[in-house]
């Protein structure tokens, strides 16, 4: 195309006509604004913050559309066009060459006119001639000019400058002006945006904007002779004064309701519809190992997180109470614990039914309780116990009547003609705090097991069935998991499954988020990186933290050298079953991203999703103890069935025939193309977000 025909004089690299822009239908950005920028020249684009100059450059830019009006470039290939970002929007953890050589891979260029062009910059440039500097510990001045550099590294021909001279001295603008008048004899167009208003009179011509409009475009000496003044700053400020008695006369912004569909559809801007590219992938897939390489403590905490965690959790978790204080008052033997003592060795010389037994079953009881590792405090009285239950120095208190074994013998003895007070004095009464619900199951579960396993000795001795003795309630042997099946047996696989989800979801969206919040990510995407390239590298990368940390977290759990929890299934299906957790949890991570702002918006969401995942995914409590209507919508989460499935695996040792592993993997499964829809779907819908 030789050029844009909106004029009969001129030969146009950009035109803009008739262009309306409005965020909220009611006020208008851009109003009625018609610009030319003829062909190698440098127009200068000037105006107070706010009028609109960074909407219009979006515009031009093609990563942001009209209202109505027209936008057309001459140059609308990628490699044509060069940005320079308002602010500096650097990798500052790379070193200056890792920047170059990461820009070249993007735009294709070989390394022998990658180290041409860092020479030969750098020099102009006056940038430190170590290109091993990493930029962070640059000045501002310097990291601007690196910014400026990487705008025409690739030689493009229509440059967009937003305030390319900000922080830099005077010597060194004048030559990046002498530099930009000389590419213009190169065949080169300039578009720059300034609050340095008087070095404007370098550029070719001049564009003077405010509340949207442009007030004038011409050769900045011409304006300055049809207005008399002599500084171009002054003839600014008498356009403004004279727009601002117009404003005060009437500003009113026409109704554009009919002419809003279908007024930009004739907009020619810079062609993002590049197919997948290969040098593009390679430049990010390396950039992003630079990255890791660079933050190395980081990457090794983002890798052995799961393994820390994993481990913290088993170590904290399920194991039972140690030296738990527990009251006692013995009234069957006198108030010393010597007594008992005294009588451990022999206590099952004679059978206690008999009336002549010398046999006290409190002490066996007691003895039993204390190899179970519980701390017994005996007290004189029953209320200087029941008080330090009351004060917290205890958790529970036992109480044994007088002659308890001799009421106990003539219980089993009597039979249904037993006294009632009989039984009253053949039962231990115990008070336990329940305001830990945990402890006071567990102080339960001690009892019944000690009352058990003395009372079989006991029978023993008396030859008599030990059945007798027991509740009318056999539990035979277990069809899945051990009578030792403990709470951290039933929780691990929860925190396997969502250490898979979670660890990818902060990672990736971390990841997208730092390039975000510098304006990173605006500006390799304006350089011509798509969503697609970047998701692929990222993909990679993140695919071999997730293969290590998966089996690390399986070896961790299962294998008898670390927490040998129960596991009867197939090693490989739960592999895979993790697998796809943790990518649903990468797409999520992404999704997220596209979501946020920033990354404290990104933190919020995370942390919110973690703990409703930790919630209802079965982790704190059985699905079936919950509301009806929460258990459904759990069913629906992305980890919910498939904890359950891991968990089947593991104690259950069912294959993935079975329906409810197969429902793990299908409910897991459906999340991805549910969630990459979703982010195609914000992608098109949120046309700024990779802000």
């Amino acid at each position: 195309m030789s050029g844009i025909a909106f004029s009969d004089h001129l030969s146009l690299a950009v035109a803009v006509r008739s262009a309306y822009k409005t965020y909220d239908n009611e006020h208008y950005v851009l109003k009625g604004l018609n610009l030319s920028v003829p062909e190698n020249k440098i127009y200068s684009l000037l105006g107070p913050s706010g009028c609109g100059k960074t909407t219009l450059l979006h515009c031009l830019l093609g990563r942001g559309s009209l209202n109505a009006g027209r936008v057309v470039l001459k140059y609308r290939k990628i490699s044509e066009i060069g940005h320079m970002p308002q602010n500096v929007a650097l990798h500052k953890e790379l070193t200056i060459s890792e920047l170059f050589l990461y820009y070249g891979m993007m735009f294709n260029m070989d390394e022998e006119t990658v180290r041409e062009k860092s020479r030969f910059l750098l020099k102009f440039l006056e940038l430190p001639s170590d290109q091993q500097r990493v930029v962070d510990s640059l000045s501002g001045g310097q990291q601007r000019r690196v910014s400026f550099a990487l705008s025409i590294f690739h030689d493009p021909k229509l440059l967009i400058l937003d305030e390319p001279t900000v922080g830099l001295d005077p010597m060194l603008c004048e030559s990046i002006w002498n530099m930009l008048r000389e590419m213009t004899n190169h065949g080169k167009t300039i578009i720059i945006t300034t609050h340095y208003i008087e070095e404007a009179k370098g550029s070719h011509m001049v564009g003077i904007m405010r509340r949207g409009k442009l007030l004038a475009e011409k050769d900045p000496l011409r304006l300055l002779e049809e207005l008399g003044c002599e500084y171009l700053e002054d003839a600014f400020l008498q356009l403004c004064k004279e727009d601002e008695l117009i404003s005060e006369e009437a500003d009113i912004t026409p109704d554009l309701s009919y002419i809003l569909p279908d007024k930009h559809s004739g907009s020619q801007t810079v062609n993002y519809d590049t197919p997948f590219s290969m040098h593009r992938f390679k430049a990010q897939f390396t950039k992003n190992l630079w990255m890791l390489r660079r933050a190395l403590l980081i990457t090794l905490f983002v890798l052995v997180l799961p393994f820390v965690q994993i481990s913290t959790f088993q170590m904290a978790t399920g194991a039972d109470p140690i030296d738990l204080p527990i009251a006692f008052v013995n009234r069957e033997m006198p108030y010393s614990n010597s007594h008992c003592s005294n009588l451990s060795v022999n206590i099952f010389s004679d059978c206690f039914m008999n009336e002549t037994s010398d046999v006290y079953l409190s002490c066996n009881m007691l003895g039993t309780l204390r190899r179970k590792k519980l701390k017994l405090i005996e007290y004189p009285t029953l209320d200087a116990a029941r008080r330090a239950v009351v004060k917290n120095d205890v958790w529970a208190l036992l109480h044994f009547h007088e002659n308890f074994t001799n009421h106990l013998a003539t219980r089993f003895n009597d039979g249904t003609s037993v006294r009632n007070d009989t039984i009253e004095m053949a039962n231990i009464d115990t008070y336990i705090d329940q305001s830990n619900q945990l402890l006071s199951h567990f102080i339960k579960t001690k009892m019944l097991q000690t009352y058990r396993e003395v009372m079989k000795m006991a029978f023993d001795t008396c030859d008599l069935d030990p059945s007798i003795s027991r509740l009318p309630i056999k539990f035979m042997d277990p069809i899945y998991g051990s009578e030792n099946t403990s709470f951290r047996d039933y929780t691990g696989p929860s925190m396997l499954s969502l250490t898979a989800f979670y660890i990818p979801v902060l990672y990736t969206g971390a990841m997208l988020m730092f390039e975000k919040d510098g304006g990173l990510l605006e500006r390799i995407m304006i350089s011509g990186m798509k969503f697609s390239e970047i998701a692929a590298s990222h993909f990679v990368i993140q695919i071999v933290f997730i293969v290590v940390q998966n089996f690390g977290s399986m070896c961790l759990m299962y294998t008898p050298m670390f927490f040998n929890s129960p596991f009867e299934g197939s090693v490989v299906t739960t592999y895979f079953l993790l697998l796809a957790i943790s990518l649903v949890g990468m797409l999520f991570g992404f999704v997220i991203a596209l979501l946020s702002k920033s990354q404290t918006d990104a933190a919020y969401f995370g942390i919110g999703c973690n703990f409703l995942m930790k919630f209802l995914c079965g982790m704190m409590w059985p699905t079936q103890g919950m509301n009806h209507f929460l258990q459904i919508f759990s069913y629906f989460l992305p980890i919910t069935l498939a904890t359950d499935a891991l968990r089947s695996l593991g104690s259950r040792g069912w294959d993935i025939t079975h329906p409810d592993i197969l429902l793990g993997f299908g409910t897991t499964l459906l999340w991805i193309p549910i969630l990459g829809c979703t982010a195609a779907f914000i992608m098109k819908k949120k046309s700024n977000w990779f802000e």
